[in-house]
C-alpha cells in the first residue's frame, strides 16, 4: 500500500490493507488526520522530532496526531539519527532511504495511533530505540529486511499486528501492551525473555475481522509458553 493511498484513508469510514495478498480490515471510523513530510538530503545526519524543530517540509515543527512521512530527498547524504522528543503520531510511514534509519530517545516516548508503522521495501535497517507507546490498535507492515524495536512497546489493551514479508525483532523484556499480538504474514523474532511478545494472546495466520468468521488459531500468553 502506498503513502499517498493511505493518506486517503483518514476520512473514509473503513480502511482496507493489502499486504502480501492477505486482507485485513480496520475501522477508522472517527480518524481524521494530517500529513507531514521530512525530506533528508544529507544536510541532516540528526535532527530532533519535536514539536519546537522546523524540520519539516515547509520548515514548520511538528503538529501532534499527524502522519509522520520519512523520505529520500536526493543529495546522497545517508538517512539521519532521528531523536524523538515526547512527541505523538497517527502513524510512520518511511517511504525511502539512503542507509539505516535509527529513532533514538531525547525526551518523553513516542505515542503511535491508528496507522501504525508502514515500512517500504528497500534493503536498509530501521531501528527504534526509543519508547513506543500505542494509543491504538495498528499494525506493522514491513515490506522487506528488518525492523529493530529494542525501546519498550506499552498500550494497555492494544493490540499489535506484524504484516508483510519483512521481519520485526522485539528484545525489551517489559514490553506490556497487553491487547494481544497477531502474526500475520509476518516473521517476528522476541529475544530477551520477559514480557518481550506483551502480555495478550498470540494469534498465528490470517486475520480477516470484517465481514468474515474465518478463524484464526490463538495461543497461549508468552507469559504462560513452556520454559
Amino acid at each position: 500500500m502506498s503513502a499517498f493511498r493511505q493518506q486517503r484513508l483518514g476520512r473514509h469510514a473503513a480502511a482496507w490493507l493489502v499486504a502480501s495478498g492477505l486482507l485485513l480490515c480496520a475501522n477508522f471510523a472517527s480518524a481524521q488526520y494530517a500529513t507531514q513530510t521530512f525530506l533528508y538530503n544529507g544536510v541532516y545526519t540528526n535532527v530532533g522530532w519535536s514539536v519546537t524543530n522546523n524540520a519539516w517540509a515547509g520548515t514548520v515543527p511538528w503538529t501532534n496526531g499527524n502522519l509522520a512521512i520519512f523520505q529520500y530527498g536526493g543529495g546522497g547524504g545517508p538517512a539521519p539519527t532521528v531523536t524523538v522528543y515526547g512527541v505523538s503520531a497517527y502513524g510512520i510511514n518511511i517511504l525511502s532511504y539512503n542507509g539505516n534509519y535509527t529513532f533514538q530517545t531525547g525526551t518523553g516516548a513516542l505515542t503511535n495511533g491508528a496507522g501504525g508503522i508502514y515500512i517500504t521495501s528497500q534493503g536498509y535497517q530501521t531501528t527504534f530505540y526509543n519508547d513506543i507507546v500505542m494509543s491504538a490498535n495498528q499494525a506493522w507492515m514491513i515490506n522487506a529486511y528488518t525492523t529493530l524495536v529494542t525501546g519498550r512497546v506499552s498500550g494497555a489493551g492494544i493490540q499489535l499486528t506484524i504484516n508483510g514479508p519483512g521481519t520485526v525483532s522485539l528484545s525489551n523484556p517489559s514490553n506490556s501492551f497487553s491487547g494481544g499480538l497477531i502474526i500475520n504474514n509476518g516473521t517476528l523474532t522476541g529475544t530477551g525473555g520477559g514480557t518481550v511478545l506483551g502480555t495478550g494472546p498470540i494469534t498465528l495466520g490470517t486475520v480477516v475481522p470484517c465481514r468474515s468468521r474465518r478463524a484464526s488459531r490463538r495461543m497461549l500468553p508468552w507469559s504462560r509458553w513452556p520454559r
